[in-house]
């Protein structure tokens, strides 16, 4: 034991070159020392600390040498890497017994694995890693030390560039349009989407074993189901009921819905009736004013009650004309009841409204009218009864006298029953004027309101203290219904009232809208989404002088005013009224309006001589329409066939404005076989394809034209009209004889084609608008008619504008900071003809650089959809800069033609000193003139193209003559009829300026 524990504690020198090999280092008969390792330094420091402990071994330099003899002679030739460090610990000998050297692992072990320091630890069998993970770490090794080469490196990086030159080399050539649809997900083209909707559409198209026609039929009596709840529908207060069905159907088709709601006080009429009295106070005549059958009271919408009683007066039709016939016949007016006969569907001048208000100034105290249809030739009226219908409508809340509809068959015998006068001057008048002094009619309509005053509409006040009994607060309605589009630039709105004055009415309007939304849902489906938003409302009170309209356009939470409108697409009221197809619109879409009616397939035979038709269950109806398409005769023709295949294939987007029709394409009369053709050619053998473009006065009344005169947004408004020539029955607006069975029945649409050609009308329209990414405008058309405008106006106001004014000085503070001062180049005092000739040559000038600008657009269209490859992908960017640029002025156009509020302040200040000054004026300045100006013109809103004459009861009967042209450059006729020389001049500064900012973005 002394002799082995000196041996353990004598050092040991070796040589310097000796080097210890790893098996001798893991065998488990030796021992470290347990002196404490000192820890390494730097490179340098731990070579001076390995030469010190190699002197310090336990094993001989013979052992050492003898291990490594007994390996062999194979790992003579092994390089350096097969060394391990010469410094270790100090060894102490414990088993000097040979060890089996195939026990050992030949793997060579790297210097940080050898060089952990941990003296106290004794090496021992379990200490040592396996042979696998020893082959993994130097594999490892191996590759990192390849990677670390430059040549590797250079050469993945080359085989990178290859494979992503080899896949740009084969990548396909794409248009900006195909990549802006593949980024949202839309694998359908334009031709797809549209082709897709008029198969879905089609004439007798089975969907869930239910036909189309069978769709529309269920909407049809849902609604008049639904409507007969109530005795009228004027507003959402008189049939929640209503509401909640549109809104559900909404939703269930999966579109965005909002409701918003608005306060409201409007009369509830409750009951109407009339009597007719002797001298005596005895009843000669007397009825409630009710249609057979129903509960409807007879009733105009805001109309006075009251009860009064008063000789009576027959006035004919209650024009200009006809007051001044009977006061040049010396006949009594004043105090009277007038008793004139309403025209509907004809021609007119003048509405209800205005001839209660002259009524009223020619001294009645009351009012009853009606229709008469018993002198027409095409009408058997004891057969169908139409002389037992009411037209009701709406009055005006400024006229205080009651006003009443009543049937012909009702007030027959008041108007027959008296002693009438003969006179030889009224024999072209149904009934004489004048009846027996004695006889008094008594006139009593009986409303329900709540007993306050009120602001409503435009924000005049009425008093509604002298109602009979109070009501509870009543509330209308709007339902909008979103699909969201994909562009932010504009949005696309497709409306429909819901409102109605009856309980029968189907509301076939609504029909058709949800018709249209339940197969855009099947797109959807299909993986379409719009490029732009298309809202669907279902509008409320709108026969209340379109309240609910006013009032959620004035909601700023549910309605953006500074939102551009691509356009409003009107489904008229009663849009099924007869088999003659109207349109009205704004100029700008003249071209798409023609052309998308080539795709509309209708049955040629639309109409019957006979007045009426035999009663038919609507599924007889069916099972004929299915029988013919069985026998193959819909086949190809209904469901798009190899005709609208070709139609479609053929569609480049292009049109030829100087053609025919404007559309661009031949006729389409052989696309179809006898028995079917489409709408265009309908629309073109009834009217010459002719639309109404004066959205005046004519339009006024109605939902677009307040879109159109007052929001900025280009509209269309598409109907079928009653034609009593070519239709076999008789429409009555807002009657309870306009129902579902007078359209299954009587009208010229019993197999619901007409209704089932204007959901593939209006759905098409609006996905043509939402599909073309630029606008799809045609400015040259839309100033070519403002021209045509332009020029009316010269020739009926020639006198005063080319006569009168023409050498007129003109103030220099009404033109120097203008364009048109500017653009005369003149030191000279300017004259009147010399505005008007600048005038009339920016006229031409606009009207020439828009067909320069309509083909630029057309040129940004083709670009958005030409192809390229991926390396001239700088070509796209260019592309949709343009394409941004574009939709931008596009959108804004109806914009640039309205008002603003310099534009007021300028129209309303005659001070000369206020124009020289550079000072701004404050609010509360302007807002007293805009208050000023509220009831002298309609200028805040309006366009200064399109506009409504202000009625006035004193104007003469040349006024009503010429009203629909005066619709257009409304302000500028007012101020020359008016003989306001400096008013006169602002407007033709002010339309010049329009005029000319557009013409500089169309440059």
């Amino acid at each position: 034991m002394p002799d082995s524990a000196a041996s353990s504690n004598q050092e040991t020198t070796l040589p310097t070159n000796t080097t210890i090999r790893k098996d001798e280092i893991d065998n488990p008969t030796f021992t470290l020392n347990t002196t404490p390792f000192t820890t390494y330094g730097s490179t340098n420091e731990r070579g001076e600390q390995q030469s010190n402990l190699s002197t310090r071994a336990v094993k001989s330099n013979t052992t050492a040498q003898q291990s490594q003899n007994d390996d062999g002679g194979n790992n003579g030739d092994n390089d350096d890497n097969d060394l391990v460090p010469k410094v270790f610990p100090e060894y102490e000998q414990e088993n000097t017994d040979a060890l089996d050297e195939t026990q050992y692992d030949e793997t060579r072990y790297d210097e940080t694995r050898l060089l952990i320091p941990n003296a106290q630890r004794r090496l021992l069998p379990g200490n040592h890693e396996n042979g696998e993970n020893e082959d993994e770490d130097d594999n490892l090794s191996r590759i990192v030390k390849l990677a670390k080469r430059p040549s590797f490196i250079l050469i993945c990086c080359l085989g990178i560039l290859a494979l992503i030159i080899l896949n740009l080399t084969f990548l396909p050539r794409t248009s900006l349009a195909r990549d802006y649809r593949r980024w949202y997900g839309i694998h359908l083209t334009k031709s797809d989407v549209k082709r897709n909707f008029l198969r879905m559409t089609g004439i007798g198209k089975i969907h869930d074993h239910v036909s189309n026609e069978e769709h529309l039929d269920h909407w049809l009596q849902n609604f008049t189901e639904i409507n007969s709840k109530a005795k009228y529908n004027m507003i959402h207060y008189n049939n929640p009921e209503l509401l909640s069905y549109v809104e559900s159907s909404f939703k269930k088709f999966g579109f965005h819905t909002e409701q918003h709601f608005y306060d409201i006080n409007v009369p509830n009429p409750k009951a109407a009736s009339v009597s007719l009295k002797d001298s005596h106070n005895l009843v000669l005549y007397r009825c409630d004013i009710l249609e057979p059958g129903f509960k409807t009271p007879a009733f105009y919408a805001w109309g006075a009650a009251g009860n009064v009683s008063a000789p009576y007066v027959y006035v004919n039709h209650g024009s200009l004309k006809d007051y001044v016939r009977l006061l040049n016949q010396s006949i009594t007016l004043k105090g009277k009841i007038f008793i004139f006969q309403n025209v509907i569907g004809g021609p007119s001048n003048i509405t209800i409204e205005e001839k209660f208000a002259l009524a009223e100034y020619y001294g009645a105290v009351g009012v009853l009218t009606y229709t008469d249809f018993s002198r027409s030739e095409f009408i058997d009226s004891s057969t169908n009864k139409i002389d037992y219908a009411i037209s009701r409508g709406a009055s005006s809340r400024i006229i205080k006298i009651p006003t009443i509809p009543i049937s012909k068959a009702l007030v027959q015998p008041i108007l027959t029953r008296g002693k009438a006068k003969p006179n030889i001057e009224f024999a072209d008048w149904e009934f004489f004027p004048e009846f027996d002094p004695e006889h008094n009619l008594q006139l009593q309509m009986e409303m329900e309101m709540q007993n306050q005053s009120y602001y409503i509409g435009d924000g005049e006040e009425t008093d509604a203290s002298t109602n009979e009994q109070g009501s509870t607060p009543q509330k209308l309605g709007i339902v909008v219904g979103t699909l969201k589009g994909i562009i932010n630039d504009a949005d696309i709105i497709i409306g429909a009232r819901r409102d109605s004055l009856t309980s029968e009415n189907p509301l076939s309007g609504h029909a058709i809208m949800l018709e249209i939304m339940r197969n855009f849902q099947k797109l959807v489906k299909q993986g379409w989404k719009p490029l732009r938003n298309i809202k669907f409302i279902s509008w409320d009170a709108s026969h209340l002088d379109l309240v609910g309209l006013k009032s959620y356009i004035d909601d700023s939470k549910a309605f953006n005013l500074k939102r551009p409108v691509l356009s409003y697409i009107n489904i008229d009221g009663d849009v099924i009224m007869g088999s003659h197809f109207l349109i009205d619109a704004n100029p700008l879409f003249n071209h798409i309006l023609r052309k998308t009616s080539k795709y509309i397939p209708i049955p040629r035979n639309l109409t019957r001589s006979n007045t009426g038709c035999v009663e038919r269950d609507i599924s007889v109806i069916y099972s004929e329409m299915l029988n013919y398409e069985h026998n193959n005769e819909y086949n190809g023709r209904y469901s798009l066939g190899d005709e609208f295949r070709a139609l479609f294939a053929a569609d480049d987007g292009n049109d030829n404005v100087n053609d025919n029709d404007g559309d661009g394409d031949g006729d389409d009369d052989d696309d179809f076989n006898d028995d079917f053709t489409t709408l265009h050619h309908l629309w073109k053998k009834q009217d010459q394809l002719h639309i109404n473009n004066n959205l005046g006065w004519p339009v006024s009344s109605s939902e677009f034209g307040f879109f159109q005169q007052h929001l900025a947004a280009p509209v269309i408004n598409v109907k079928f009209a009653n034609d009593e020539k070519r239709d076999g029955g008789i429409y009555v607006p807002n009657s309870n004889f306009y129902s579902r069975k007078w359209l299954i029945e009587q009208s010229s649409d019993r197999r619901l084609h007409l209704h089932g050609a204007l959901v593939k009308y209006v759905g098409l329209l609006a996905i043509s608008l939402s599909e073309h990414e630029v606008a799809d405008y045609h400015t040259h058309l839309y100033f070519k008619e403002i021209e045509t405008y332009y020029k009316t106006l010269l020739t009926l106001e020639q006198e005063k504008i080319s006569n009168t004014w023409a050498d007129l000085i003109v103030p220099n503070y009404l033109i120097y900071r203008y364009s048109i001062f500017q653009d005369l180049d003149t030191d000279d005092p300017v004259t009147f003809k010399q505005i008007v000739d600048q005038f009339s040559e920016l006229m031409n000038l606009t009207v020439y650089q828009s067909q320069i600008f309509d083909n630029w657009n057309d040129i940004v269209e083709d670009g958005l959809t030409r192809d390229y490859p991926w390396y001239r992908y700088y070509k796209k960017l260019q592309h949709f800069a343009q394409f941004k640029v574009s939709n931008y002025k596009l959108t804004h156009l109806e914009r640039d033609l309205q008002l603003t509020d310099q534009d007021i302040t300028y129209l309303s200040n005659k001070d000369p000193q206020s124009f020289s000054s550079r000072k701004e004026l404050n609010f509360f300045d302007f807002k007293a003139i805009v208050n000023s100006l509220k009831d002298k013109a309609y200028y805040h809103y309006d366009s200064v193209i399109y506009g409504n004459p202000k009625f006035n009861v004193k104007e003469a009967e040349s006024w009503y003559t010429n009203r629909t042209v005066k619709s257009t450059f409304t302000q500028l006729y007012e101020a020359i009829d008016n003989e306001d020389y400096e008013l006169t001049v602002k407007w033709f500064v002010l339309i010049y300026e329009k005029l000319i900012n557009i013409q500089y973005k169309m440059t």
